[in-house]
């Protein structure tokens, strides 16, 4: 009977080490390795910045060889319009296991003009997260119920704020798309909360010669009580219309990523995230990503033409 009683707490004790990895795992926000499809989610501040319409989609597949792996959609839109006003919206979907997010915000952003060309937005944004767990899908090995296996679904209110940054070549963001933290149940005591995350980046282009252009990026991210991201990009461009990049990741995680210019309204990129020097190298443990960003005609009613920080059309205007 100890034997017996022995084994159940070890299947008991699995159950509970599995829940609370899966739900340390989902403290923090969805990452994009296409990093500038992303920012729009993270930073109101982006909305307009464009001086344009433009619709962007990502989509990120982690894990393909582990049952109801971690998938992420997220899309975006912004406009702007007169008075150095830009607006957007962008909804996000998160599926990691049993648990469920979806996020739909609104943006609005107002252009400041600086001195020797430069311009700096700032952005505010509000917006709904809907949370639900379905734990029907957690395996029990007790003939006992648990009292703690037990759907969850919540729908919480939030807002945030951001700057962008911009002369020249040079561009920096830093954005906080969620200002609060919330429960996601008032009736089990969980660590996992909706925290407070802040996104910083920055980045610059260089051209090398007529054909060939250089843009180094730099990304951070942190979240109270959870480790701090950094993230080396390095972008080479061909007649701005082909792209391949490399990125490294603190974690030990490297990315592969191009880009295709199809014209001057339509662009699709692809990473490949992978491990290197680490013992999930051999799991594969790997990421795909796809994006798509279609830019509309100008905005008749946008005050002047900005500089896109996205395909560095800023660089165009220099030469």
């Amino acid at each position: 009977m100890d034997l017996f009683n022995a084994i159940e707490q070890m299947k008991k004790l699995q159950f509970i080490l599995l829940l609370f990895s899966f739900w340390g795992m989902a403290q923090q926000e969805a990452y994009f390795s296409l990093s500038e499809y992303q920012m729009r989610f993270v930073n109101p501040a982006y909305a307009g910045s464009e001086a344009q319409q433009l619709f962007s989609l990502v989509s990120r597949n982690q894990w393909r060889t582990t049952p109801q792996n971690p998938k992420t959609t997220a899309m975006t839109y912004s406009t702007a319009l007169k008075k150095n006003v830009g607006l957007g919206i962008s909804v996000l979907s998160d599926i990691i296991f049993v648990e469920k997010q979806t996020w739909v915000t609104a943006d609005f952003s107002y252009k400041v003009h600086l001195a020797n060309e430069a311009q700096l937005f700032l952005g505010i944004k509000a917006g709904m997260n809907s949370f639900h767990v379905d734990t029907s899908e957690l395996i029990s090995h007790s003939v006992q119920i648990d009292p703690t296996k037990q759907n969850l679904s919540r729908l919480s209110p939030n807002f945030g704020v951001g700057l962008l940054y911009q002369k020249n070549q040079f561009w920096f963001s830093a954005g906080m798309p969620r200002l609060f933290n919330s429960r996601r149940s008032d009736d089990i005591e969980l660590q996992a909360r909706n925290r407070v995350h802040l996104y910083m980046g920055l980045g610059s282009s260089y051209m090398i010669n007529t054909n060939l252009q250089f843009s180094p990026q730099v990304y951070y991210r942190t979240t109270a009580g959870m480790p701090t991201v950094w993230e080396g990009i390095f972008w080479a461009a061909y007649q701005k219309q082909f792209k391949l990049g490399w990125g490294i990741r603190s974690g030990r995680t490297m990315s592969f990523r191009t880009k295709i210019r199809i014209s001057e309204e339509l662009e699709i990129a692809y990473s490949y995230d992978t491990f290197f020097k680490h013992q999930l190298s051999n799991l594969q443990m790997n990421a795909h990503e796809i994006g798509l960003l279609i830019r509309f005609n100008s905005n008749s009613n946008s005050d002047e033409t900005t500089i896109n920080i996205v395909n560095e059309q800023s660089s165009e205007k220099t030469e």
